[in-house]
């Protein structure tokens, strides 16, 4: 599968990102074949009692507009029952998903790699701020601050993702108080964050440098910004002449979704959910 993505030129992925994905997938790992060769393949993860994610909706391009992508996502439909599907389409795909009668909400995102020479600090902040390995904080605590974000209780999400090799997971705390956490992790393109969530755009940036400090000088890093988000139009201006855009997207459902509380305070997204067809 890692092979589809490379040949695409989406190399903002691993293959222990693509197994961590399928673990929790589980059953929703769907495949199309043709003359017993696969040519697409999409994950559905049933999150919740209520809600569904599709992750990865991809078809070989010599294979696309021959029904394979239609014929995945009716299946993903029955496996998820009577749940909301949610993702994040690239904006190539978003007829098709219209066609089959998702909507369109109001957040758009768009995947960054850039050599991060600029981030905008404020004076005073590293006396300000605390910041922790993940392990030495309480784990609650954590998964409570990351609810805050996304209203449902994600922690078997985090534990995968957090679990993926070569990750680093910090969190940065004011007075014993967490304000934000973020993770960072080696892909084929250089390094990724997701997620990196903060109250304020000052935490922000104090915990994006010491991210990107876990990286070796130099190496692209990856962000899927939301475009409400602050500290990502910060960061997008002060590395203007460094910036590659992936791609654009916009976040789409089955159905009418409740608005994501703090979005603007969001300057790296867990799981892009990506899907291009």
């Amino acid at each position: 599968m890692l092979k589809m993505f490379v040949k695409e030129g989406w190399k903002d992925q691993s293959r222990d990102i693509l197994q961590a994905t399928f673990r929790l997938a589980g059953k929703g790992q769907l495949v199309a074949k043709y003359d017993g060769v696969v040519v697409g393949f999409v994950t559905l993860y049933n999150f919740s009692e209520t809600n569904s994610f599709l992750n990865y909706l991809i078809v070989k391009p010599e294979h696309r507009h021959k029904g394979f992508g239609s014929a995945m996502l009716r299946k993903a439909h029955q496996l998820a029952e009577a749940r909301t599907i949610s993702f994040i389409a690239t904006l190539p795909a978003v007829p098709l998903y219209e066609r089959h009668g998702y909507v369109k909400g109001k957040f758009g995102f768009a995947s960054y790699s850039m050599i991060m020479k600029h981030i905008p600090v404020s004076p005073g902040a590293g006396s300000k701020y605390e910041i922790k390995a993940s392990r030495d904080v309480d784990w609650n605590q954590l998964v409570n601050y990351d609810t805050s974000y996304h209203v449902l209780s994600r922690e078997h999400v985090l534990k995968t993702f957090c679990s993926i090799k070569g990750s680093t997971t910090k969190v940065i705390l004011e007075r014993g108080k967490i304000v934000g956490y973020g993770t960072i992790r080696p892909v084929l393109a250089g390094y990724l964050i997701a997620p990196l969530y903060a109250d304020n755009t000052e935490a922000c940036m104090e915990l994006l440098r010491s991210l990107v400090g876990v990286a070796p000088s130099n190496s692209p890093v990856v962000l899927v910004i939301p475009n409400v988000s602050q500290a990502g139009k910060i960061l997008l201006d002060a590395n203007k002449n460094d910036v590659r855009v992936l791609w654009e997207g916009v976040n789409m459902s089955s159905k009418d979704t409740p608005d994501i509380p703090k979005m603007n305070n969001v300057l790296a997204i867990l799981s892009p959910a990506i899907c291009f067809l």
